[in-house]
């Protein structure tokens, strides 16, 4: 179903407007009139989010039954699909002038595909704060083998009052940042 909501945003983008319309948009940016600080946040922005995600690296391998399995899933999961997904985001934003994902799927599909759209994104967002517990949940019973999982699952309690907080939101940059400062050097030593 996400990919062909990914096919069709794809569909929409360049069989719709163009590649000739999506090429001649110049974003504002988050500063105007200066295109290499805007470069620059959104290469470390990218960069930083997807080191700030290494650790969960080992969580999905574990999963896996092969190193094969993990080695081409990671790959995929992480390399290609998260390219293309970022594409879609890209061309539908720098399109419809909002980085907002409900505007955009909203104008390349009307409300049925809106609807959707947010559907996935709820369930996407559900399951990967899922994710999250688990490595969370498994490092608290590496430190304390006798704590009970329950227990362990409760130590994400600051991490649901930050989500719902909306200071943490205004600092997400800097938040990604830090991330990335701290996992950066682990995985180089991987």
């Amino acid at each position: 179903l996400m990919m062909g909501l990914i096919a069709w945003i794809f569909y929409v983008v360049f069989a719709v407007h163009g590649w000739s319309t999506v090429a001649s948009i110049i974003p504002e940016g988050i500063y105007p009139g200066h295109p290499e600080l805007n470069y620059m946040w959104a290469l470390e922005c990218n960069l930083g989010l997807g080191f700030a995600w290494v650790p969960y690296f080992g969580q999905y391998l574990r999963l896996c039954k092969s190193e094969h399995a993990g080695l081409y899933g990671t790959f995929l999961g992480w390399g290609v699909l998260w390219a293309l997904l970022q594409l879609a985001g890209s061309f539908s934003a720098r399109l419809v002038g909002s980085p907002d994902p409900t505007d955009y799927l909203l104008h390349v599909g009307g409300v049925t595909y809106g609807m959707v759209g947010l559907i996935l994104i709820i369930i996407a967002n559900i399951t990967s704060g899922c994710c999250v517990c688990y490595p969370q949940a498994i490092s608290v019973k590496m430190l304390y083998p006798r704590m009970p999982y329950w227990i362990a699952l409760l130590t994400m309690t600051p991490v649901i009052i930050l989500m719902v907080n909306p200071a943490f939101y205004e600092f997400w940059g800097s938040f990604v940042t830090l991330c990335a400062t701290f996992f950066a050097p682990i995985l180089g030593v991987f």
